[in-house]
């Protein structure tokens, strides 16, 4: 079975640019039929955004890129095509935190872990972690209580948010999914349709793909 991985190329951003090539190059395409553990995973998910206060909604392609349940990359599309956010969050021993770029307004943020992480990106308080465990199939923390609805939806609240898994079917191991999380002013109806791995990237690929540098002529934000 081969295994692959699919690029988008997006004008007008040059750190996508470098993103494509860096795949065509060095995540090169292995005949494998399971992941080892240094896979690096490509997840295929689509999302609606919706800002409660405004009536305001946008669709978004989002690509993810995993690395051990420690490192992510997050390529944030509108639907035209044009490029919104790219974003790594890391939380392994020698790198911890939140960094992206902001195309539309040119800007670079740096933020620890936490719930203030994403506020110039989706305009609400969202924890990295809380994005994490979603997209690693894991119950989420910050006090949730789960439970099943129904065989193949689980519903999770806690005093902000309600979070909605549905499957399509069950036992599929290819993470197919539609995750709706809710709150007063914000709404996200994220669809996971499907992942694929490449197994032994090269260690130069993972530093480029897992570290984001600030462009010339982005201002840069810090989040305390």
């Amino acid at each position: 079975m081969k295994t692959k991985f699919i690029v988008h190329l997006v004008t007008g951003s040059s750190a996508q640019i470098l993103w494509a090539a860096l795949l065509l190059s060095s995540c090169v395409s292995q005949t494998v039929k399971t992941p080892t553990e240094d896979a690096l995973w490509r997840y295929d998910t689509k999302a609606q955004i919706t800002d409660k206060t405004k009536a305001d909604s946008h669709t978004v392609s989002i690509e993810i890129f995993s690395y051990k349940k420690q490192n992510y990359r997050l390529e944030i599309n509108a639907t035209l095509g044009y490029s919104v956010a790219s974003v790594t969050m890391n939380n392994s021993a020698n790198r911890t935190g939140v960094e992206y770029l902001l195309y539309p307004h040119k800007s670079f943020v740096r933020a620890p872990m936490g719930p203030k992480a994403f506020r110039p990106l989706f305009k609400q308080d969202l924890d990295p972690r809380l994005l994490i465990d979603i997209i690693e199939d894991r119950q989420p923390k910050f006090d949730f209580l789960c439970g099943r609805q129904t065989e193949l939806v689980i519903k999770c609240t806690n005093d902000e948010f309600e979070l909605l898994l549905e499957r399509p079917h069950k036992d599929d191991d290819a993470f197919v999914k539609k995750i709706t999380i809710d709150s007063k002013t914000f709404k996200m109806v994220w669809v996971f349709k499907g992942r694929e791995f490449n197994n032994g990237p090269s260690n130069e690929t993972l530093a480029k793909t897992f570290v984001l540098e600030k462009p010339e002529g982005f201002k840069q934000v810090d989040i305390k």
